[in-house]
């Protein structure tokens, strides 16, 4: 699963754990930047669906950078890959 998050200057965004069915998937992410950028793909890790039909993802916000000035988390594409 990757995110791509716009790398524009973000010094008020916070870190986010996925979860997916209620399981915490890949490392806890930082969207804090100081930096002008273009969009970045962030590899949030492999999830195995039990079986088709809904599923629940989750974003939840877990702290923030220490320089960051907000909590904020913005996602501008969710791409699921098959494995």
């Amino acid at each position: 699963m990757t995110s791509e998050s716009e790398r524009k200057p973000t010094t008020s965004r916070g870190m986010f754990q996925l979860s997916v069915n209620g399981t915490n998937v890949g490392p806890v992410s930082d969207e804090y930047s100081n930096t002008t950028g273009t969009f970045s793909t962030v590899d949030l890790g492999n999830f195995a669906f039990a079986a088709p039909g809904p599923q629940t993802f989750k974003f939840t916000v877990t702290g923030k950078n220490a320089a960051s000035t907000g909590f904020g988390l913005a996602f501008d594409d969710i791409t699921l890959t098959p494995q």
